[in-house]
């Protein structure tokens, strides 16, 4: 019996002419738009500061929330990223 299932082959070949042989998700494509378009009439600069604002109202909340923490005090970055 051949498999199908993770067989990507019928699937490039298609899409190298631009074909997609399956249903898209449309749905995506208009969030995608939508969230676009938010940040476009938010402006990014004005994006940036209400997360930085957000990140250091919830790290003032966890710290009132408990005087001790097991991980050690480091200065934060606006975004995650692991080291």
């Amino acid at each position: 019996m051949p498999r199908s299932y993770w067989d990507w082959e019928d699937m490039l070949k298609n899409n190298a002419s631009g074909f997609f042989p399956y249903t898209p998700a449309t749905n995506l494509l208009y969030g995608l738009r939508e969230a676009l378009a938010m940040l476009r009439e938010e402006g990014l600069p004005n994006v940036f500061a209400r997360h930085a604002r957000h990140g250091e109202a919830t790290r003032r909340a966890v710290r009132a929330w408990t005087s001790r923490s097991s991980a050690p005090s480091r200065p934060s970055t606006p975004t995650s990223s692991p080291r």
